[in-house]
């Protein structure tokens, strides 16, 4: 486009020019010429350049917010997880001492803690506690003569010595009489001491023959079977019934075999009891082939830290 100062130049040069020639084709030609002249001999002023936007003056630095606190990490999710049962570290059977009837000392003995020393079972052997009744019966009867031969002698003694009294008075061969009935009285009174220890020491045969077939527990324990009943006859050294050692606690655990080679002896593992509380056992049995029907391999591992559980309790071994 060409700039409205430019034309108006080229119009009035035309102009001028053809006032020296009237002419109109001549004055048509000079307009072009100075149309012409004006599009190629004057170049249009250019219009200053425009400012650069300048770049804003960077603001006074602010202190540098503080870091974002990282994000908790989420818990490593748990490798692998199996049941477990707690089971004893050991176990004792125990027998009857004699052959005899089985009599526990608890009605109900199944299941049941006993601490050690305790009685648990004794064997009777039909006529021990017959014997027991009448060697107490023969200790009180003996006890109850020396008592009344005791009471007597007395008597004897203070009728003697009041006839003494009256020498004067009674016959001598009264006083003799009664000074050899007072020694008869002590003679029967001493007797019946005699025969009251004698009927004590034949008591405490026949109880020491009883606690022979008692049985007591040997440590803190559970019963966890019988294998007889109250009033059973049994042989001596007949299994009676099975402890479990409550001191020593274990878990049992069955793993597959690439998991059991993780599983050394000495190695460590956390296991998870019913309240959620997480504790610790370590590995100190298994067996050295995998059961051929299951294809597991048996552990045990003795518990070191956790809550507090009881035979038979069902846990979870935790891994990873």
């Amino acid at each position: 486009m060409i700039p409205l100062r430019v034309l108006l130049h080229g119009l009035l040069r035309c102009l001028v020019r053809g006032s020296s020639d009237r002419s109109l084709p001549a004055l048509g030609c000079a307009l072009t010429l100075s149309l012409a002249a004006g599009c190629v001999g004057e170049a249009p002023p250019r219009e200053p350049p425009a400012p650069s936007p300048q770049a804003p003056e960077p603001a006074a630095s602010a202190p540098a917010p503080a870091p974002a606190p990282a994000p908790a990490e989420a818990p490593a999710e748990l490798a692998w997880s199996t049941p477990a049962v707690v089971v004893s570290a050991r176990h004792l059977d125990l027998a009857a001492p004699r052959s005899g009837f089985v009599r526990f000392a608890d009605a109900q003995p199944l299941a049941r803690l006993v601490q050690a020393d305790a009685p648990l079972f004794e064997v009777e052997r039909g006529v021990d506690q017959a014997r027991r009744a009448k060697a107490r019966a023969a200790v009180e009867v003996a006890h109850a003569e020396g008592r009344r031969a005791t009471v007597r002698a007395r008597q004897h003694d203070d009728e003697q010595d009041a006839l003494r009294s009256l020498a004067g008075v009674v016959a001598q061969g009264d006083i003799t009489e009664a000074e050899r009935a007072a020694a008869l009285a002590r003679v029967d009174a001493q007797a019946a001491q005699a025969r009251a220890q004698v009927a004590r020491r034949e008591l405490e045969i026949v109880d020491g023959e009883l606690s022979a077939g008692q049985v007591p527990a040997p440590f803190d324990a559970q019963i966890t079977q019988l294998l007889a009943q109250a009033g059973e006859w049994v042989e001596a050294g007949q299994t009676v019934l099975r402890l479990e050692d409550t001191a020593d606690l274990r878990l049992r655990l069955a793993v597959e075999p690439e998991r059991a080679r993780e599983l050394e002896l000495g190695a460590r593992l956390r296991w998870r009891g019913p309240t959620g509380e997480v504790g610790e056992a370590e590995v100190v049995a298994r067996e050295p082939r995998v059961r051929p029907i299951s294809g597991l391999v048996y552990l045990e591992a003795t518990i070191l830290s956790g809550e507090a559980v009881v035979l038979g309790e069902a846990v979870d071994c935790l891994g990873g």
